[in-house]
Formats: structure tokens, sequence, C-alpha cells
């Protein structure tokens, strides 16, 4: 597996690394922090914008699903791997994009294809990427738009930033969402076992505040459930779009 390092450097505190490794005959661009992979895509021309990681295209999936889901929010913005996709796969659809560090905006303009994006569709001539520079629970509590799918991916490399679930935000989520949206948290948890702490944390969480709430399973082949793995949490009180979901 040849790897090269193409950057390599520190922002507040955190390691950052733009490492590319040979995997499947694919070449494959990682942004690691803290040594923690946070997001991933593929190096060859023509594939810049397909999804790398299982979870990413669990998640693309729920476009699939709810068609007349038109306005999207992520919260995490790291490597943009979902937003590039959505953007360049469905034509219609607009995303708002929180992330923290204007640092790792910019990273991924220069080592993740994100301005070859905005320039290629006009993502962002028209705004159907809008970037926000801003913490997310603040974004929330402060923000008139509501959007039909609210995507919770805010990781500091494998370090889950907590207090984007319900605890701090009360009722901030909910109040974004359109009637029949749906809120999604990417869990990096066991499934089972010690290690399953952090899951069910986030899960009792959800119960507290939503209706329905459900796991999404994005398995690994090589990972048992006692180990750390994506999960997908899903929440909404709309009974009509929880039973579109293929859980």
């Amino acid at each position: 597996m040849a790897e090269t390092i193409l950057d390599s450097f520190e922002i507040g505190g955190d390691r950052i690394v733009i490492r590319e490794v040979d995997e499947n005959d694919q070449r494959i661009r990682y942004l690691l922090v803290n040594g923690g992979e946070e997001s991933a895509c593929y190096s060859e021309p023509g594939m810049h914008n397909e999804l790398k990681f299982i979870y990413t295209r669990k998640l693309a999936q729920l476009f699939e699903i709810f068609p007349s889901f038109q306005n999207s929010l992520l919260i995490g913005g790291g490597g943009f791997s979902l937003p590039r996709y959505l953007i360049s796969h469905y034509p219609d659809h607009t995303m708002d994009v929180v992330e923290l560090s204007p640092q790792i905006v910019e990273i991924a303009k220069k080592y993740f294809f994100l301005e070859e994006l905005r320039e290629k569709y006009d993502a962002g001539k028209d705004e159907r990427l809008h970037i926000i520079i801003d913490e997310g629970c603040h974004y929330l509590s402060t923000c008139e738009k509501q959007y039909d799918l609210i995507i919770n991916d805010a990781y500091i490399g494998e370090t889950f930033y907590m207090d984007f679930t319900l605890g701090r935000l009360g009722e901030s989520v909910k109040a974004r969402l359109s009637e029949n949206g749906l809120y999604a948290v990417n869990v990096y948890s066991a499934l089972t076992g010690s290690e399953a702490e952090l899951l069910l944390k986030v899960e009792a969480m959800l119960k507290a505040g939503f209706k329905n709430v459900g796991r999404l399973y994005c398995p690994e082949l090589h990972l048992a459930a006692n180990e750390r793995q994506n999960c997908i949490l899903l929440a909404a009180d709309s009974d009509e779009s929880f039973s579109k979901l293929p859980i």
C-alpha cells in the first residue's frame, strides 16, 4: 500500500494530516484529525464526488427514500464528502453546511475538491451549497430556516461533539425541522458491550425528545458488534416519515 503525505500541520492543538494511499486498485485521500479518519474521497478524476465510507452511503440513501426532501442541513463539514455527492447527484437539492473551523473549509477546498465542485456546478453562486462558519448549537438556536433533513456529523477526529444531540440543544433541532422532517446522527460507537455507552446515551437523549427513534446500521464486515463503528440514529416526530425508513 503506497502512502503519500500531502500535508501535515496543527489547528488549535489538533493534528491534521492529509494522506493518500492505494486501496483495492484505487487511490484514496484521507483527512486525519488526531489520527482518526474524519473524511475520505477518491483521488481519480471522475470519482472525486463519490462516497468512500459506508455510513455516508447510508446517509445518501435518505435522499432516495425521501425525494420530496429538497433542503438539508449538515452539522460538521470535514472534507465535505456528503455535500459534494449531494450537489453533483441531485440538481434540485440544496444543502447548508455548518462548520466550526474556517481552516477545515480551506482544507476541503484545497485537498478534497470542494472548490472544483463549486466551480463545476456553480454551487456557491446559486447557493445550492451554503457554508456557514459557526458552532452548530449556536446556529440552530439562532437561525430561522426550516429543513427537511438535519444531519449531525460533528466530530473532531473520532471524538463526538456531544453538545449536538439534544442535551444542550433543547428544542432547537425540532424547531428547525419541517413538519415531516428527519434528524440523523452519526455515532461512532460499539453496538454492544462496554464500548456501546456513547450510542446508548445519544439514543436515550433522542428518545426523550422525539416520538420515533431507530438505528440505521452501517455494517463493516471485519468489525464485531463490540467494536467501535458508525451507526446512524434516526429521529422523527412524523409517523409517515419514520415508516419509510429501512430500520
